[in-house]
């Protein structure tokens, strides 16, 4: 099977309007952030950046925002996905122009 052909099938498979495109859940998102920077923290500089790339439709990109309270530049292969992360990202207020959230 080919690149394309495996990706098509990918693509039909985890829908851009699935909660959650890769295993894990907020509470994972969270505890990788505890293991960063211990538990307890505020934040980060506001001059930070993350860049998360093949974030899909988004799920920890709107969380990692949330949680470290920065700027974070998603990047995917797949423009429904980023079209979805878009959506998602208008409906809580946390796009910017550019496609940062």
């Amino acid at each position: 099977m080919n690149h394309e052909k495996i990706m098509r099938a990918i693509h039909d498979i985890f829908h851009p309007s699935l909660p959650r495109l890769a295993p894990g859940d907020d509470a994972s998102t969270r505890r990788a952030l505890e293991m960063l920077y211990g538990t307890g923290f505020d934040g980060v500089d506001k001059g930070f950046r993350v860049l998360d790339i093949g974030c899909g439709n988004g799920a920890q990109t709107l969380r990692l925002t949330a949680e470290l309270g920065c700027k974070v530049t998603a990047v995917d292969h797949y423009q429904p996905y980023l079209d979805e992360l878009d959506r998602r990202a208008k409906s809580q207020r946390r796009c910017e122009p550019g496609g940062r959230f």
